[in-house]
């Protein structure tokens, strides 16, 4: 098949003759996925994003889009980003903009997932200062950027435990990244629920549990930027995301509560839903179009599914297609 790999180059910075360069490259999670698609004999051609990224992938005319674009290439998908993809009227793989559109704002994520009747913490935006603490919401709380993902803004210092320290952390955040997102913090198991869905079908891959090491006995248990990016961090080297055996109870609890959510997506893609459990699972947030990667989370649960990288792969493409085909079938 020919497949357009739509990217975002990685900027090297080098040193020739005494004078500093910047070249395009390609990141490594980017290679390692265009690897597992050539391997498996498909014809890939690499477009990297750009204002003119629409009429380059035209011009190819290919049979499918891997889209590769998401936060850790430097751009921040979003659904305007995806409705661009989306006027070429070739498949692509992942969430479209409808999606998208329902998960990125937490406020909008947040208030979708009651509508299904699905647990999750409550929680208030702040969008200066000053604004009141409302009385309904309990100490401890937690500190997010409304409108960021993937633990942007999120340190350990993050879960606060009483007005002084929620302030004095407003202060220091609101004019970084803005809006401010404070939900109750659930103190219990954390677990990563891989999933693939189409339009009110899920599947759901092993599920991972996230293993907080002693490192984290006096302190929050929470999955910070630095432990989920910074390798060199104490943070991320004693956070472990694993598929291990889970009680059947908690195991079905997690399964029917994220069938609740998932299959109301009015669309078809994949993403992560991030689950705490205390005496019964609350969804925290779901991660469309998540971080595909040889150590990714995903990948670990495919592997423990029994998919090779190359079949999770082809499972992907072969799903978009396959909504694709059904819609053109409907429409004619």
């Amino acid at each position: 098949m020919n497949i357009v790999y739509l990217h975002c180059p990685e900027e090297i910075e080098k040193d020739i003759d005494g004078i500093s360069v910047t070249e395009k490259g390609i990141y490594t999670a980017d290679k390692y996925l265009i690897d597992r698609l050539r391997s498996s004999g498909h014809n890939v051609d690499l477009v990297e994003f750009s204002e003119n990224f629409v009429d380059d992938i035209k011009k190819i005319n290919p049979e499918f889009i891997f889209n590769g674009i998401d936060t850790f290439d430097g751009v921040e998908i979003n659904d305007r980003i995806l409705k661009q993809i989306e006027s070429t009227g070739i498949p692509f793989s992942g969430c479209n903009s409808d999606v998208m559109k329902l998960l990125t704002d937490k406020t909008v994520a947040k208030e979708f997932f009651k509508k299904c009747n699905a647990r999750t913490a409550d929680y208030q935006i702040f969008t200066k200062v000053d604004t009141k603490l409302n009385s309904n919401l309990a100490f401890p709380l937690i500190l997010k950027p409304v409108e960021t993902d993937s633990s942007v803004g999120v340190d350990e210092d993050s879960v606060v435990n009483n007005e002084a320290e929620l302030y004095k952390k407003l202060e220091e955040t609101l004019p970084k990244y803005g809006n401010m997102f404070a939900e109750e913090y659930i103190n219990g198991r954390e677990f990563c629920v891989p999933v693939i869905f189409s339009h009110g079908y899920a599947e759901i891959f092993p599920i991972l549990e996230i293993d907080f090491t002693e490192h984290f006995e006096d302190k929050p248990k929470i999955l910070s930027y630095k432990a989920k990016w910074s390798k060199n961090t104490n943070a991320f080297k004693n956070t472990y995301s694993r598929v291990q055996e889970i009680e059947p109870e908690v195991s079905s609890k997690i399964k029917e509560i994220v069938n609740k959510i998932v299959s109301k997506f009015p669309g078809t893609g994949y993403c992560s839903v991030d689950i705490r459990y205390d005496d019964s699972p609350c969804v925290l947030e779901v991660n469309p179009n998540c971080y595909l990667a040889v150590e990714s989370d995903f990948i670990k649960s495919a592997k423990a599914a029994g998919l090779t990288s190359n079949e999770f792969m082809d499972k992907l493409v072969s799903l978009n297609r396959m909504i694709k085909a059904e819609v053109q079938h409907i429409e004619n």
